[in-house]
């Protein structure tokens, strides 16, 4: 069975066993039971309700999911004409979907037609995200009033379900470079460079760029392995020369070129160096932040992001990472917050709108899904257009 982390002084198998008395003896006894249970990650939810439908499969008793949309908003008469909801258990999400002003519709059928629940004994569990249910008292107190217990899941999902990806990782200074041309032509430039350098006296300076440069460029081709030995040759001369920017340069190229190869607990040591060098570098910061939420440490990653977001607030690459971390933990709402701060003129403005995309996908908002798809296919078209060379 896959562990997840605690939400408050119950575990989880406590607060699911909760919810399992409830309902069985709502079915013992034949009386109405509404539970509303407030998540916070989609990925939780999923394995929650995996497990509620194993506790009642095969006990005579269907669980039925219901999503709820603007075609199906009124959810008490839906239930209530429903032919086999005495022998039913109804899963119910989605409030925020119903449609009308202002998304109230569904709200406001809950609470005018809440006796159709009562009436017929309808056991229903609602999903509600955080601000579903901080909209519910105020949209829905009479239905609200109906309640049986609300109990909270806000905890993150398991480790090996957390999956990153190249995306998450910042290239910082080598951005320009990962789009070079001729990055082959550019790599035998600087090792030519380096080896007329080898035996001349002095210029370190010269030296750090091109060994800073060479190792962007091999990173950037996926030789992240052969990226290493720039990288480390640049560090070594940084260290001896006390030149603590490069030294700050170089322990963040070691970071991203480990990260890429999946040494996430190498990656760590340098991004935690390198702030000790330059604390509180956004680019860091966010890069450590990925490099936790790889190695399981989701607590860790989300203060990394914050304090990214918080010390630059108008830097998009953080709030791209923190968006991509939102979501690696199911998160949704809260992903699509920090992707929707991106400004619309920087250029990872049509990459958060194709995760805006995929996360209303997700929700199963087909209509902001489509919005955000074309929004971040014509602004790539656009950027196309614009880069050099296009007319």
């Amino acid at each position: 069975m896959k562990k997840i982390e605690k939400s408050g002084s119950e575990t989880l198998e406590e607060r699911i066993g909760h919810i399992v008395d409830e309902l069985r003896l709502a079915v013992e006894w034949q009386r109405t039971c509404i539970l509303l249970i407030v998540y916070r990650s989609e990925t939780v939810r999923e394995l929650i309700q995996e497990r509620l439908e194993g506790q009642f499969s095969g006990s005579g008793h269907a669980v039925v999911s219901l999503k709820i949309s603007n075609k199906k908003t009124d959810i008490p008469l839906l239930l209530a004409r429903d032919p086999g909801r005495n022998r039913s258990i109804f899963f119910i999400r989605g409030l925020r979907w119903g449609g009308g002003r202002g998304g109230k519709k569904a709200y406001q059928a809950l609470n005018f037609h809440r006796e159709h629940l009562v009436e017929n004994r309808i056991r229903a569990l609602f999903w509600l995200t955080p601000s579903e249910a901080a909209a519910l008292p105020r949209l829905a107190p009479d239905f609200w009033a109906f309640r049986h217990r609300v109990i909270e899941f806000f905890d993150t999902p398991p480790v090996e379900l957390v999956r990153m990806t190249a995306e998450d990782i910042l290239p910082g200074k080598w951005q320009a470079i990962t789009t070079c041309r001729d990055v082959e032509q550019e790599i035998v430039w600087c090792e030519n460079k380096l080896a007329d350098l080898a035996d001349e006296a002095g210029g370190e300076d010269l030296q750090l760029e091109l060994l800073f440069l060479l190792g962007g460029l091999l990173w950037s081709r996926g030789k992240h392995s052969k990226a290493l030995h720039p990288l480390n040759t640049g560090l070594k001369i940084a260290r001896q020369c006390r030149n603590e920017l490069k030294r700050f340069d170089f322990l963040c190229g070691l970071g991203i070129a480990h990260q890429s190869k999946s040494s996430h607990a190498i990656a760590l040591s340098k991004y935690l160096e390198a702030l000790r060098v330059v604390p509180g570098d956004p680019l860091a910061l966010s890069n450590l932040a990925s490099t936790y939420q790889s190695l399981g440490f989701s607590r860790e990653a989300l203060e990394a992001a914050s304090e990214a977001v918080t010390l630059n607030p108008r830097s998009s690459q953080a709030r791209l990472i923190q968006g991509n971390i939102f979501t690696n933990l199911g998160f949704l709402e809260d992903a699509a917050a920090a992707y929707k701060r991106v400004p619309a003129l920087e250029p990872e403005y049509p990459r958060a709108c194709q995760h805006l995309a995929e996360i209303y996908q997700r929700m199963e908002n087909r209509a902001l899904a489509s919005h955000f798809r074309h929004k971040a296919i014509r602004m790539e078209e656009k950027r196309k257009l614009e880069m050099p060379g296009k007319s």
